[in-house]
């Protein structure tokens, strides 16, 4: 949205963003993101009042885990690193 303000509006080119070319750079994940964000919603808000008391055990559980996968993306950044080039280029 905010390339097609900006060629049309703000900075008006010749050749203004295209809604094509828009959909071609646009970052796919960020529907991803929202659908996940919807579904969850649709969830919490249909949850029982009986699973709901549960809740705060199973998210202390859920933390451990998020907790790990924070570590392990972390690490495998690191394996993935080619520090002896980084330093090159510093």
């Amino acid at each position: 949205m905010l390339g097609y303000i900006w060629t049309r509006h703000i900075n008006p080119t010749q050749d203004g963003a295209r809604v094509g070319e828009i959909w071609q750079r646009f970052p796919k994940f960020i529907i991803g993101f929202v659908l996940t964000f919807v579904v969850g919603l649709a969830l919490a808000l249909g949850t029982p009042t009986e699973i709901s008391s549960r809740l705060p055990a199973a998210i202390g559980e859920a933390n451990t885990f998020r907790v790990i996968f924070f570590i392990l993306t972390f690490f495998s950044i690191g394996v993935l690193s080619d520090f002896k080039r980084l330093w090159q280029e510093a």
